[in-house]
């Protein structure tokens, strides 16, 4: 089968985003690639979005409803997944919108990638906006899971085309409640044999206060970790992903670290709790510290910060209020 010919399934969780809605799905069912299937997942929306939702499927055949109770939302994409009957999924977060051309343009320079990616044009509630994108990258094999290792894919399975194959036996993990993209693009990102990626902003990521993924963060941000964690234990016999792992580990360690020990920020619960996370991760930092200091990829002040925590975690704490003026 032909590429051009391939059904696509967009997936959208729908959940407290009446404002937004009409305007996302615009966008989906104005694409100029027309062999969609459009899945509205509504994940128990106390406002008028089920019946936004139903109504566009009475407008435009391609466009099917799942109603459910609230889950969160990777039980919304994961309810999406089960009835998807394309050849691609692509994900679109119900806030947010995507150029007329997406689809095709994905396709165009797709040829026979198992993962094709745009950019992001981040759009800001004052009406500003900023491009981000991981550029034009062309990979294979074990390149694609070094790339998005050290952070040079970018982690949000929105504003990427994936064959469905990929997701035959993996579903988004239901118990992470912040940064669940990154578990499932590196599950995705080891099964792929061939990556494509265009700068182009297609995907309009609106950033607002309160949407789908800005929210309840602050816990699951100090549980960031142990993701990363897992990259570093499955890699164990992979050299080369290994010390990779070990870089994207330790800069997720020292950020979140840093976060914990700022005066204006603190996990939800207070310093008692912050306090129990900073401790977690000064040992896990101590776990780690003789592969961070020989890591070719961590700048010096990685190093140097291992060293101040081998010394005193007390000492790191000055350390880093001296960093963050």
């Amino acid at each position: 089968m032909n590429m051009q010919d391939a059904l696509v399934s967009v997936i959208v969780p729908v959940y407290k985003v009446e404002k937004y809605l009409d305007e996302c799905l615009k966008s989906i069912v104005g694409q100029t690639y027309k062999k969609l299937e459009i899945i509205l997942v509504d994940d128990g929306s106390p406002d008028n979005c089920p019946t936004m939702c139903d109504l566009w499927a009475q407008k435009d055949g391609r466009v099917k409803v799942i109603h459910k109770p609230n889950g969160g939302l990777s039980s919304a994409r994961n309810a999406g997944l089960d009835i998807s009957c394309g050849r691609f999924v692509m994900f679109v977060d119900s806030d947010d919108w995507i150029d007329k051309n997406t689809v095709q343009s994905l396709f165009t320079i797709g040829e026979d990638a198992d993962i094709i990616m745009c950019g992001f044009s981040v759009e800001y509630e004052d009406g500003t906006t900023s491009q981000e994108n991981s550029g034009n990258k062309k990979l294979e094999g074990s390149d694609i899971l070094g790339e998005f290792i050290l952070d040079n894919i970018r982690p949000e399975v929105c504003g990427k085309l994936y064959r469905l194959e990929l997701f035959s036996d993996t579903r988004f993990d239901e118990t992470i409640k912040y940064a669940e993209d990154l578990d499932m693009n590196y599950r995705l990102m080891k099964k792929a044999s061939k990556f494509i990626s265009t700068d182009e902003g297609f995907y309009h990521y609106v950033r607002r206060a309160g949407s789908i993924t800005s929210t309840d963060m602050t816990v699951g941000r100090a549980n960031l970790y142990k993701i990363t964690a897992r990259f570093v234990e499955e890699s164990r016999y992979n050299s080369d992903i290994y010390e990779k792992s070990i870089c994207r580990h330790a800069r997720i360690l020292f950020a979140t670290l840093s976060r914990l020990l700022s005066s204006d920020e603190s996990v939800s619960g207070g310093k008692e709790i912050s306090g129990t996370y900073s401790e977690k991760i000064f040992e896990e930092i101590r776990k780690y510290g003789k592969y961070i200091l020989k890591n070719r990829y961590l700048s010096i002040k990685y190093k140097v910060s291992v060293i101040i925590v081998a010394i005193s975690p007390s000492l790191f704490v000055s350390f880093n209020r001296l960093l963050r003026r």
